[in-house]
């Protein structure tokens, strides 16, 4: 399903790259899962498998300019969300989110692995208020796949990302 989004992006912005790395390895998962302290869910380990993020400054294969993360960068903005959210009353963050992709004013993709709950939600750290975009990873790609076939996903040449309409 990975590969069949990235066609659909690649026809609506015209690109064929986005920067995208090589898979991660069993030991990148590793080393990640030790920091995070939570094991990465199959489904996101799929996508990593074949990419491990994208280089920076390259065109944000998420909707809203989110920036696929590597690895070692959901780690650190893993780390870095969880020391500010470790002091502070009404911060929105919850360590059982696994971050994937993030925007540089700093909207973050999560992908939420609780005990109760699996969900692909968008948070800011300035906020009190989550979006949910779907309840598991499959079905929000296949939404983003939707929303490409529907036109309802279009590109903004003067922002160079794509949005919902």
């Amino acid at each position: 399903m990975w590969n069949k989004y990235l066609e659909k992006v690649s026809e609506l912005v015209g690109k064929s790259s986005f920067g995208l790395q090589e898979g991660a390895s069993m030991v990148d998962f590793m080393e990640c899962e030790n920091i995070i302290n939570i094991p990465i869910p199959d489904d996101l380990k799929d996508i990593y498998k074949l990419n491990n993020g994208q280089k920076v400054d390259n065109f944000p294969v998420f909707p809203e300019a989110h920036e696929f993360l590597p690895l070692s960068d959901v780690c650190l903005v893993w780390n870095q969300l969880n020391e500010a959210g470790s002091g502070e009353d009404g911060f929105l963050w919850k360590p059982y989110w696994i971050p994937f992709a993030q925007t540089i004013g700093g909207g973050v993709l999560c992908y939420a692995v609780g005990r109760d709950e699996t969900k692909i939600v968008q948070f800011y750290p300035d906020s009190d208020k989550e979006e949910v975009y779907a309840d598991s990873l499959d079905s929000f790609i296949e939404s983003l796949i939707v929303g490409l076939e529907n036109k309802e996903l279009t590109f903004d040449k003067n922002n160079n990302s794509f949005s919902f309409c």
